[in-house]
């Protein structure tokens, strides 16, 4: 007999015991009225019936394999009349908690009661899916300090190769074992619960080819899809295996419980594409989609532990010699050295690093409809967790349908889409394609890969779960060459369109455009050395009261000589510390892109640090600002001030 939750089971298996456990209770606490604390004698006799389970919730009591449940009931008492013909003279309904212990191992065994009372708010609150079913209680904010302490646990003393996890080694210590079969195309693994006789992959010799055989296994095997991974060729043999580790580890119990309720029931099965949940979901489909998340989340956090995988990704950053075009190519580059490092695919690895703070990550491995893009560059603070700059086609177009506001700024021209961005439309960031597998496609000029905040319009992730859920996992490798948009996400511009810097940044170009001077034109007419970019932009810059700009304003606005600022303009062997081209920024009132532009020519850059990248976003975010204001905040920081004072 199958049983549809766990409290049907308890309901037809032990209603009896509960009935004497309330029977008794009322016997010595119901005076015929209400309920008393010290025992009562009542002139009717009392009898219990229609006793109905409502809700349960269920502890492990830290002791082997004994459990605690709180059976939470409703119960019918009945008054019988004091005559000798016995009829029902009374019925009221009332509700209970009865509290029992029992053995969960191989079946429910030796079911107890140790306590009844009264529930005094006539109702119990909804069942909840974690509680009935033994599936612990994991937050997103638990996650790392879960899958550290696994780790630490079943790993400390491996042996690894490079660092793929010792997967061998930790079923060895948690006596289980894993094979390869055959599965259904949607299911990447199983974990059997039960001995169970089955189909598997087996290599009887190591220079023998693999066979199929079909033997029994025992409980706690795992068996992974030969063919199919979680998210299909997103993810890994390894994530798998330690997928299906999680549930031995941490849903045992869970399993077990599965097994009272279904006699033939012996294995959990995970999807490659992960169910939407819905509030139409049973208590157990529930218990089972929270049991996936947990694992889905752990899995990658176990297998690439975030302390040993940030000094990984740094070294191979550090180590990265190869010449590229763009900067974030060398992210990417470290990405994939990283992946090879954890025996993981690339995909996995991009996600780890966002899950850890490394925003940069959204940029890189992304795919257009037609071609691969470049990875693309920008400040960690410009997105926030479930942010993005990348946007399908297939969003695109259902936002320009659905969206007013998004498509005046389409239809102005302020913004075109391009690759896989909407972009400010103006020759600075957009261009025709040179290359001749992408002949006639837009795409992002040099400058704009590198400045994606500057120009790119940032997205929205919108998981299709009404917010209940917590999609992370599956949604950080949006875009991936392997997934669409179909997947689990949709993309939606932020609450705050019209505020973000693109969009200002765009209005501010057409106003330029207006006036015949596009950002692109005064960039294409700058020198290629320092001392001449900072001398056309003296000769271009005006002062307040509308005249040029000189050098004693100059000195006065940054507090360098007037020789100095004079020798800048025409000396290119003068060489300007990083302070000094700040303050010469900030006293011209450069934005962002002439900033950087002086910057790079000076060959200067802010380091990667968090000092550095304070400072760059108080160069980019404050240019308005007097320099004497910037350096109160950078003295109070711990900065060096820029300029002379």
């Amino acid at each position: 007999m199958a049983y549809k939750d766990f409290k049907s089971y308890i309901q037809d298996k032990y209603c009896d015991l509960l009935t004497t456990a309330i029977k008794e209770y009322v016997d010595n606490h119901h005076d015929g009225i209400g309920f008393h604390d010290f025992n009562v004698l009542s002139l009717l006799k009392q009898k219990i019936e229609n006793v109905e389970v409502k809700s349960l919730v269920c502890h492990e009591a830290g002791i082997g394999d004994l459990l605690r449940i709180e059976v939470r009931t409703a119960a019918d008492i009945v008054e019988m009349s004091l005559g000798t013909k016995k009829i029902e003279a009374g019925r009221k309904t009332r509700w209970f908690i009865v509290h029992l212990t029992a053995e969960l191992n191989q079946g429910l065994h030796d079911v107890k009661v140790q306590k009844t009372e009264e529930n005094y708010f006539g109702s119990f609150d909804p069942e909840g899916a974690l509680d009935a079913y033994l599936v612990p209680y994991i937050r997103t904010a638990d996650l790392e300090d879960l899958a550290d302490a696994f780790f630490e646990k079943y790993c400390d003393d491996a042996i690894f190769d490079r660092w793929v996890f010792p997967y061998s080694y930790v079923m060895r210590k948690m006596h289980i074992q894993a094979v390869e079969s055959t599965l259904p195309d949607n299911v990447f693994g199983r974990t059997y619960f039960k001995p169970t006789t089955i189909k598997y992959w087996y290599k009887f010799w190591p220079t023998h080819p693999e066979a199929e055989v079909e033997k029994e296994v025992p409980a706690g095997t795992i068996v992974i899809n030969k063919e199919h991974y979680f998210l299909g060729n997103y993810g890994s043999a390894i994530n798998t295996i330690a997928h299906e580790l999680v549930h031995w580890e941490f849903h045992r119990r869970f399993f077990e419980i599965l097994s009272l309720l279904d006699e033939n029931a012996n294995q959990l099965s995970c999807e490659v594409t992960p169910e939407i949940p819905s509030d139409n979901m049973t208590g157990i489909e529930k218990a089972i989609w929270w049991a996936e998340w947990q694992a889905n989340n752990l899995a990658p956090r176990i297998v690439m532990p975030r302390e040993i995988f940030l000094d990984v990704l740094t070294q191979c950053y550090e180590d990265n010699f190869t010449p590229v075009h763009y900067k974030g190519q060398y992210l990417e580059e470290a990405l994939e050295k990283t992946a090879q490092m954890f025996g993981v695919s690339r995909y996995e690895a991009k996600v780890r690093a966002i899950q850890l703070g490394i925003m940069e990550a959204e940029g890189t491995m992304l795919y257009s409809e037609r071609f691969y893009v470049y990875p693309i560059s920008f400040r960690r603070w410009s997105l926030s967790k479930n942010q993005t700059f990348a946007i399908d086609r297939k969003s695109y177009d259902k936002l320009l349908n659905t969206n007013k506001e998004f498509a005046d700024l389409i239809h102005q021209d302020l913004f075109i889409y391009d690759e896989c961005f909407v972009v400010i439309n103006d020759p600075l960031y957009v261009k025709m394609s040179d290359t001749p597998h992408m002949e006639g496609e837009i795409v992002l000029t040099d400058y704009a890969r590198e400045n994606a905040d500057e120009c790119c319009m940032i997205f929205e992730r919108e998981y299709k779960n009404d917010g209940k859920f917590d999609y992370e996992y599956y949604g950080q490798c949006y875009l991936s060459k392997e997934l669409t948009e179909d997947l689990l996400v949709e993309t939606k511009p932020t609450a705050d369109l019209a505020e973000q810097n693109a969009t200002q940044r765009a209005n501010a170009a057409r106003k330029l455009k207006e006036e015949g001077k596009s950002l692109m034109a005064i960039m294409r007419n700058l020198p290629s050395s320092f001392s001449g970019t900072f001398d056309s932009h003296m000769k271009r810059v005006k002062k307040e009261n509308g005249k040029k700009m000189t050098n004693l304003e100059m000195s006065i606005r940054t507090g360098l000589s007037e020789d100095y600022i004079a020798s800048l303009r025409k000396d290119e062997s003068i060489n300007v510390s990083l302070q000094t081209v700040s303050a010469l920024c900030i006293g011209l009132q450069l934005p962002p892109c002439f900033s950087k532009d002086m910057l790079n020519k000076s060959r200067n850059s802010f380091p990667y640090t968090d000092d550095g990248y304070f400072q760059l976003r108080i160069l980019e975010e404050m240019y308005m600002e007097p320099l004497s204001s910037i350096n109160e905040v950078l003295v109070e920081s711990g900065i060096k001030p820029w300029g002379k004072n």
